[in-house]
C-alpha cells in the first residue's frame, strides 16, 4: 500500500529530472521486491520510532511510513548530500526526517526502538563495524545485503547467507531470509543486539 501523494511526488520529481537515472534505480524490481519482504517482515516486531541507514532517497522511509501502522517516527540518514536535497523535493509532511551523515558517526539512538541497514554491501567493514558499534545493546534491527559483487560501489558483498550473517556480526536471528532477485541473491536478518 502506497499513499497516492508519495507516488504524485516521485512521478513529478522523474518528470522534472529525467536526467537524474540514479532516482530512477530506486524503482527496479529487486529494489521494490526487497523493500516489500523487509517490510512485510518488520511489522510482526510493531516498531515505533525507527532508524534507516543508508536511506538513500527516502523510498525506504516512505513506504515504511505507509505501510507499518505502529511507526510513529521514522529518520532516514545517508552520507550524500545529494539524498538530502532529493528527498526535500519529494517529502510529502510525513513522519519522516532525513539527515546527512556517515552511518558511523550516529550515536543519538535514544527513543528509538528499530533499526534498519539496507545497504550494508556499500560500505567497508571498518565502517559497517562502527555503525554495529553503537547500536545499544537490546536494540531490534534488520539489516540486507547481497552478492551482486560486479557493481563497483557494492565493496563489501557477502557470497552466501551465511557469510552475509558471520560478517555483520549476526549471532542469533530472529529472522534469515535469501530473496532471489533474477541474477543476485539479496541477504536479510533480523536480530536483537
Amino acid at each position: 500500500m502506497i499513499q497516492h501523494e508519495y507516488i504524485v511526488t516521485w512521478m513529478n520529481y522523474i518528470r522534472n529530472n529525467p536526467e537524474d537515472k540514479r532516482f530512477l534505480e530506486c524503482f527496479w524490481e529487486s529494489q521494490i521486491k526487497s523493500k516489500s519482504v523487509l517490510i512485510e517482515n518488520i511489522k510482526q516486531f510493531q516498531p515505533k520510532n525507527i532508524l534507516i541507514f543508508g536511506g538513500w532517497f527516502g523510498i525506504l522511509s516512505q513506504l515504511v511510513e505507509c505501510n507499518i501502522e505502529t511507526a510513529e517516527r521514522i529518520v532516514t540518514i545517508d552520507i550524500d548530500p545529494d539524498c538530502f536535497k532529493i528527498f526535500s523535493q519529494i517529502d510529502v509532511g510525513s513522519k519522516v526526517r532525513s539527515i546527512t551523515m556517515c552511518m558511523s558517526k550516529f550515536k543519538r539512538y535514544e527513543g528509538f526502538d528499530f533499526a534498519i541497514n539496507t545497504s550494508t554491501e556499500h560500505v567497508l567493514q571498518d565502517i559497517y563495524d562502527a555503525w554495529w558499534g553503537n547500536i545499544p545493546e537490546g536494540m531490534t534491527y534488520a539489516i540486507q545485503g547481497n552478492n551482486f559483487d560486479t557493481l563497483d560501489e557494492h565493496i563489501r558483498c557477502a557470497k552466501s547467507l551465511e557469510e552475509f550473517l558471520e560478517i555483520n556480526h549476526v549471532k542469533d536471528p530472529l529472522l534469515t531470509d535469501v530473496i532471489d532477485c533474477g541474477g543476485f541473491e539479496r541477504y536479510m536478518a533480523i536480530a536483537k543486539k
